[in-house]
């Protein structure tokens, strides 16, 4: 159970997406499934995040996020803080980075536990003419003296000129997480 939640804290994480617009000024909510196979043992969960990144000039932005995850008795909130570094790779391409502060807080009935940490992301982004993005990257999060990778690819259609509309699948060890995501760019 400890492990899985750690690789769920990782997909949580890994929620936190970009605008088909490259904008790294926007508030977005997400919501999704978790699935976990964990020592021939199944499990399904609910996410909801909401993040906030805000962009410091033309290259630099900074994040911040949150991500609740009911997983059979267990609920895990995870709340992030971090610096974002981004770079065009041709003119419908970009790459991007981010380091952070991670905090993960694990409740299960009558126990709970919590950690500090940290959060890493690396990503690209791609644009597929006006109204569509394509995306994936790899996130890590080191939490519980444990780091976990999960990797991700996310899709997003820009249904107006605000405002983005997005699907993400995204696997760790032995999870698989999928979710929707709504976006406002400023």
């Amino acid at each position: 159970m400890f492990k899985k939640a750690i690789t769920a804290a990782a997909l949580l994480c890994a929620i936190n997406v970009h605008a088909a617009d490259f904008s790294y000024s926007h508030f977005d909510i997400g919501l999704g499934k978790v699935e976990i196979d964990s020592d021939g043992e199944e499990y399904d969960g609910e996410v909801l995040g909401l993040g906030l990144s805000v962009a410091l000039g033309n290259i630099f932005y900074v994040t911040a996020d949150i991500g609740r995850a009911k997983i059979e008795e267990s609920t895990q909130t995870t709340t992030g803080l971090g610096l974002g570094v981004h770079a065009p790779l041709g003119s419908s391409t970009n790459i991007y980075a981010e380091a952070g502060y991670a905090r993960v807080d694990i409740e299960d009935g009558e126990w709970s536990i919590d950690d500090n940490g940290t959060a890493y992301t690396l990503g690209l982004r791609q644009q597929l003419g006006e109204k569509f993005e394509l995306g994936g990257g790899v996130s890590r999060v080191d939490v519980f003296d444990s780091a976990d990778n999960s990797y991700f690819i996310e899709a997003f259609y820009k249904a107006k000129e605000s405002v983005d509309v997005g699907a993400e699948i995204s696997t760790a060890d032995d999870v698989m997480g999928y979710g929707v995501s709504l976006r406002v760019n400023f």
